[in-house]
C-alpha cells in the first residue's frame, strides 16, 4: 500500500499573470503553487536571479541549452525553482505573489496587491533574500499599512537599516 507521503502533491497555477503558457521558467511556492513568470522579469528585477541564470548549467538530456538552469526538476519541459524554507512557512502563495508583482509589468499597470501585517515581514524576509529591493521597498511604502501600522514599518526598518523607510515610517505614527 503506498503511503500519501510517496504520491506526488499536485501543483496549481499562480493567479494572472503567473499562469503565462510563454514564461520560461516557475517558481514554486512551499504550499506547491506554480508562478510561471519569464527569466528577463526576475534578471532585471534580482542580482540573485542573474547570477542564478548566467552560472553554466548542464545540457539537457537531448543537448538542448534552451532550458539551462538549475532547478527542481520541470514542468511541461518548464525549468522549476522552488522557495521552500525548512524553518517556516514564509514562502508562500501570498508572499511569492506580492514579491513577483513587484516585478511584472501587468501588476504594476493595474496596482499592487495591499499587503496585510500579518505577510508584511515575511515578504520583506523573502525580498531581501533574493535581493528583490524593489519589493522590499513597496512592503515599507504601502499605503494600508502606513495608515494603519505605522510602528510596525518603523521598527522593522530599524532593525533591517532601511533609513528612508524608517522615516516614512516615523512621520506616519504623528
Amino acid at each position: 500500500m503506498a503511503n500519501d507521503s510517496d504520491t506526488p502533491k499536485p501543483f496549481i497555477d499562480g493567479p494572472s499573470p503567473f499562469d503565462d503558457p510563454s514564461a520560461d521558467i516557475i517558481i514554486r511556492s512551499c504550499e506547491g503553487v506554480d508562478f510561471r513568470i519569464h527569466k528577463l522579469l526576475l534578471t532585471l528585477a534580482s542580482p540573485f536571479f542573474k547570477g542564478m541564470f548566467e552560472l553554466p548549467q548542464p545540457m539537457g538530456p537531448d543537448g538542448d541549452e534552451t532550458r539551462r538552469v538549475k532547478s527542481d526538476g520541470t514542468r511541461e519541459g518548464i525549468p522549476i525553482i522552488s522557495l521552500y524554507d525548512d524553518q517556516n512557512a514564509i514562502c508562500g502563495k501570498e508572499v511569492v505573489e506580492y514579491v513577483l508583482s513587484s516585478c511584472h509589468p501587468a501588476r504594476l499597470r493595474s496596482g499592487h496587491p495591499s499587503l496585510s501585517a500579518d505577510l508584511f515581514e515575511a515578504v520583506v524576509d523573502v525580498a531581501t533574500r533574493y535581493d528583490m529591493d524593489w519589493a522590499a521597498k513597496m512592503a515599507f511604502h504601502d499605503p494600508h499599512l502606513l495608515e494603519n501600522n505605522p510602528f510596525l514599518l518603523f521598527a522593522h526598518a530599524c532593525r533591517k537599516g532601511r533609513a528612508e523607510e524608517a522615516t516614512l515610517a516615523a512621520q506616519g505614527t504623528l
